[in-house]
């Protein structure tokens, strides 16, 4: 996997900034597979997301990576959608306030992962330095 990227779009008079990240490699679903056995894409990104599970794909590999991104995103009420081959997962916070991760499989196919974080701007806090406006 050589390619991948990164956007983050942001407008100042809409609440939420969307970070997105992709690339293009073999996908989550075919990468669990190989190590956990068949099971529809949906079901392999939703297994690859739960703690301490790994394909071991690189020597270093715990199963914290998506578990810890996911949690950290919801727990300061965002969410986070992953696409990837014909499955996503979508993780927020639901009925009481308690986090949820959703399965299911899509009609298109994303050749690889993408995943979108979507977050708050008004739970930012900022800086108690003073402001400083640029100009180009």
């Amino acid at each position: 996997m050589n390619t991948g990227f990164v956007h983050v779009q942001h407008y100042p008079n809409i609440r939420n900034l969307k970070i997105t990240v992709s690339d293009f490699g073999l996908g989550i679903p075919s990468t669990i597979r190989q190590h956990f056995g068949e099971m529809d894409d949906g079901a392999a990104i939703l297994l690859a997301s739960k703690e301490g599970v790994t394909a071991k794909s690189r020597p270093n590999n715990m199963g914290a990576g998506l578990n810890y991104l996911i949690d950290t995103i919801v727990d300061n009420r965002g969410s986070v959608l992953i696409h990837s081959l014909s499955g996503s997962l979508y993780c927020a916070r639901g009925k009481g306030d308690l986090p949820f991760r959703k399965a299911s499989l899509g009609r298109g196919v994303y050749p690889g992962t993408l995943i979108d974080i979507t977050l708050d701007t008004r739970l930012f806090v900022g800086d108690e330095e003073d402001r400083m406006d640029i100009e180009w």
